[in-house]
Order: structure tokens, then C-alpha cells, then sequence
């Protein structure tokens, strides 16, 4: 750009004409470079919610983390679109911060706009040093903080972090309590058997599928329990999932609800189903599994077929809870 367009679009820029103002930085979309950057930064505090808003997209553009403490305060803007793009703005150019402190400042902000943005920014980067903080945040009174801070502790992936996050099992949001469950598959199920369970009890269904999902790495008698029981799940989603951590247990159960489930209408848990069933090498399956290996969904096919394999190929387990054939 030349030094005389940019002269022309600073004088635009001073306008008390927003329109004018908007018009200044539409010009410099076309061609951002560092010198825009003091310009941009004012723009950033201007009255018009347009002017504001082009703002935060452009320093994004120009990259210059500089920019991320003023950006994060645009983060609560009072123009929800504004601050959307701003929170945008402070993701990217977080990892270019030599210091995270605007960022481990902007946690105690009043906004939890900001503070969300902030720990976006923050799970980004992995950041150790701010591990006092987003424990803290787990108690935070406003959910969407706590399942930021919940996320953010989770790529840290320290023991003292991963201890934090077992409060979160029990969160009244069920959005966070989702969170917490997948943050804590590394840790030993043993660690945290009874939330499991009682998750697996949910009133939210991707709750109970989290806790499915978790209960397939631990191995005992009341795991085979719960999760035979939680095949009666009222969402074809928990049920694809406790299939899928019966056949990883490699759990005798009663073969009567595999069977039933190898005719549900949704094709993802007839898959599962079959893989389940071939897993546990239930014998009295083969002539549903027959049908299905010509099932009008490919992946039942497969999975079908690969069960009808393993009846072949190995001796059957058992087709009931207190049979063996």
C-alpha cells in the first residue's frame, strides 16, 4: 500500500462518521499490513459496534499478539457478534504469546464471555502455569466457564489436575459433567468406579454414554452388570456405546438382548451388535448375523461378516449368563 492511500485511509479513519470509519477499515481488508496496527487497536474502543467488529477481524489477519489483551476486553463486548469475533481473534493469536499473562488475568474478569475466551486461548496453549487458576474455575458460577476449565485441565494432563477434575463428575450442568468424564479416560477407572455408575444412572444421555464409554476399561462383576442393565437405554447412542464396551470386557452375558439388538432400526447399533456378538463368540447369533451380512448398510455388512468369522473360526463362549454350548 502506498504511504498516500494509507494517509487517505487514517483521515477516513478520524471521521466522526462511522460510516466512514467502517469504509476506512473495509479499504484496509484488502491489503493489512503492521502499520495498520495503532489504527486498528483504537478501532478496537470505537463507538460503533461495526467499527469494532472489523477490528478484531483484521488484527487477527495482521497476527500480532500484541493485540490479545485488548482483544480479550472485546471478548465481552455488548454486541454479541463482536465478541464472538473477538474470542475468535484471541484463539489464534494466543500461541504466539511469549507470556501468558493477558490471559491468566483475563480469568478473573467480570465478563465470562472473557473469561471463556481466556481459557480457550489457554487450552491451546497447554498451559502448566495456569493450573491454580483453572482449578478454581471448576466451582465457577457459570457453566460454560466450568466446562472451559474442565477442558483446559485436561490438557495439562498432571495428576494434581486430573484429581481437580473428578469434582466435576457430579456438575449440575450436564454439559460438564460430559467433559469431566472424557477428561478422566486416562485415569484408572478404579479411581473413579462409583461416579461411573453413577453416571451411567444420568438423566442426560450423553452423560450415560460417557460413563459407557469408561466402564468398557473396567473389568469387574458389577461392570457386567451395570452395563447388561444399561442395554435397556431408552438412546440407540448409549446402547451402540455399552456394546461396544461389552465386546472390549469381553463380558458373558445373556445372549437374548444381543440377539434383540441385532434387529434395531438403527443401522449403527445392529453394527455394533454384530461386533459384540462376534466378540463374545455367541453361537446362537449366526443365523441373524447370516441375514445381516446382506443388511442394506455396508458397515453392518462388514461387521456381519467378520462375526460369522470369528463363530468359525474359534469355540463359542456362552449364549447365556449361566449356559455354555
Amino acid at each position: 500500500m502506498e504511504d498516500s492511500e494509507f494517509q487517505e485511509i487514517s483521515e477516513l479513519f478520524a471521521s466522526a462518521e462511522a460510516e466512514l470509519r467502517v469504509l476506512a477499515l473495509t479499504r484496509l481488508e484488502e491489503d493489512v499490513e503492521p502499520r495498520a496496527f495503532d489504527l486498528l487497536i483504537t478501532a478496537v474502543s470505537d463507538t460503533d459496534s461495526s467499527v469494532r467488529g472489523l477490528a478484531a477481524q483484521l488484527l487477527e489477519e495482521l497476527g500480532n499478539p500484541a493485540a490479545v489483551a485488548p482483544l480479550l476486553r472485546l471478548a465481552g463486548d455488548s454486541d454479541e457478534s463482536v465478541a464472538q469475533h473477538a474470542a475468535m481473534a484471541v484463539r489464534e493469536l494466543a500461541a504466539e504469546l511469549s507470556d501468558a499473562a493477558p490471559l491468566l488475568e483475563a480469568t478473573d474478569h467480570a465478563d465470562a464471555r472473557v473469561r471463556v475466551a481466556a481459557l480457550v486461548a489457554l487450552r491451546e496453549r497447554a498451559e502448566l502455569s495456569a493450573e491454580s487458576k483453572l482449578v478454581r474455575l471448576l466451582t465457577d458460577p457459570v457453566a460454560a466457564v466450568r466446562y472451559e476449565a474442565v477442558l483446559s485441565l485436561a490438557r495439562l494432563r498432571t495428576a494434581s489436575a486430573l484429581v481437580a477434575l473428578r469434582s466435576r463428575i457430579q456438575d449440575p450442568e450436564a454439559a460438564v459433567r460430559r467433559a469431566a468424564i472424557g477428561a478422566l479416560e486416562k485415569v484408572d477407572p478404579r479411581e473413579i468406579e462409583e461416579e461411573l455408575f453413577v453416571a451411567l444412572a444420568d438423566p442426560d444421555w450423553q452423560v450415560r454414554r460417557e460413563a459407557a464409554r469408561a466402564l468398557g476399561r473396567l473389568d469387574t462383576a458389577r461392570t457386567s452388570a451395570a452395563l447388561t442393565q444399561a442395554l435397556q437405554d431408552s438412546e440407540w447412542q448409549v446402547i451402540k456405546e455399552v456394546l461396544a464396551s461389552l465386546a472390549r470386557l469381553k463380558v458373558l452375558v445373556a445372549s437374548a438382548p444381543l440377539l434383540q439388538l441385532l434387529h434395531h432400526e438403527k443401522a449403527d447399533v445392529r453394527r455394533a451388535a454384530s461386533a459384540c456378538v462376534g466378540e463374545l463368540r455367541i453361537i446362537a447369533a449366526r443365523e441373524r448375523l447370516q441375514e445381516l451380512s446382506s443388511d442394506l448398510d455396508v458397515e453392518v455388512r462388514k461387521a456381519a461378516r467378520r462375526a460369522l468369522s470369528f463363530l468359525v473360526e474359534t469355540p463359542v463362549k456362552s449364549t447365556s449368563a449361566h449356559e455354555t454350548h
